[in-house]
């Protein structure tokens, strides 16, 4: 599947992407271009190179073209990326706390789910963050409706519990 970007604030530039689409699985970019646009602005002389692309916002780019890609395909990128963060909490919580599978009183029962909110909330910033967003936190934060300092506060809880992707933090 392509996706051709255009944008206002780079008028020369068109930017490409192509991705491999495998049913159940996040898109993964096979390749990107970075082209003049067919129609160039006679009076400028712009060239596309590296300086250039080094100032332009790809990650940017990339999440408007996987976005009109899942659309086209007839997803909805917001829960698609919500329900593979909830498995993979699950899948997780279930793996490093595996006496709360079955929990036995009230205690267990609200630790699993905090234990499952706070790896859902890190896993979608991990996400976030891969894309190439300066503020993954603040995007998080517009996502669930409260602030960047409460997000950066779950990521705290998440790493001391040890349900992060990468965390150095042991769980006890």
């Amino acid at each position: 599947m392509e996706a051709t970007v255009l944008d206002d604030e780079h008028p020369d530039v068109a930017t490409t992407f192509k991705y491999l689409a495998i049913p159940g699985q996040p898109l993964q970019a096979i390749g990107v271009n970075v082209h003049s646009r067919p129609e160039p602005d006679p009076l400028n002389n712009f060239t596309v190179g590296a300086s250039a692309i080094r100032e332009m916002p790809i990650a940017r780019w990339d999440r408007t073209a996987q976005a009109a890609v899942v659309k086209r395909l007839g997803g909805d990128v917001g829960s698609e990326v919500e329900s593979s963060a909830t498995e993979w909490a699950e899948a997780l919580v279930r793996q490093k706390f595996p006496e709360l599978d079955e929990p036995k009183n009230g205690h267990e029962v609200r630790r699993r789910k905090s234990l499952l909110q706070l790896a859902e909330a890190a896993e979608e910033y991990a996400r976030i963050a891969s894309t190439g967003e300066r503020n993954p936190a603040g995007v998080l934060a517009a996502r669930r409706g409260t602030t960047a300092s409460t997000v950066r506060g779950w990521l705290h809880r998440a790493r001391r519990e040890g349900v992060t992707r990468d965390t150095s933090h042991p769980a006890t």
